[in-house]
């Protein structure tokens, strides 16, 4: 949540208004090395940081050999991006939703038939507020409804 909330700081959001940003940071697979090639800044940050975890979460999860290993895994995203809800940082909350219901980690059929259905049904209420049906409408209500006294990290891609 800080790292999100750090990266959201550095956007000048006259480039979301003017839509200036660059579309090849995309491609970038490291964090680290993200920062370090260059003087990166504002949209540009929030958008690879939102890539970039996105193929973390699911690569820690492929690359787990032992099936109860990845469930218990799965179990641990699934709680991340569920605290991450109640902290009202819905951009982490869906990089992992995402990740999670992916078609490459729902493959994994085995693996899911291990992950508890409380943990399976908190998945569920998640992706069914991530779906970009008229324009994200109920994480945007879920947003603008909060109780943000401790602040907000949106998922930017709903402001655009």
């Amino acid at each position: 949540t800080l790292v999100e909330k750090a990266a959201l700081s550095e956007i000048d959001w006259s480039d979301l208004v003017n839509m200036r940003w660059d579309n090849s940071v995309a491609t970038m697979l490291n964090w680290v090395g993200f920062l370090s090639a260059a003087d990166h800044r504002g949209i540009d940050l929030v958008i690879t940081r939102f890539n970039i975890m996105v193929k973390w979460t699911l690569s820690e999860i492929v690359l787990t050999h032992n099936i109860h290993e990845r469930a218990q895994t799965i179990m641990k995203y699934i709680h991340i991006a569920a605290h991450s809800r109640r902290l009202h940082n819905y951009a982490t909350m869906l990089q992992i939703t995402i990740a999670l219901t992916s078609s490459d980690c729902s493959r994994l059929k085995k693996t899911w038939e291990l992950v508890h259905p409380p943990e399976r049904s908190l998945l569920k209420n998640m992706e069914a507020l991530i779906q970009p049906l008229r324009n994200f409408h109920d994480l945007r209500v879920e947003m603008e409804t909060a109780d943000l006294i401790e602040g907000c990290i949106p998922f930017v891609g709903t402001s655009i």
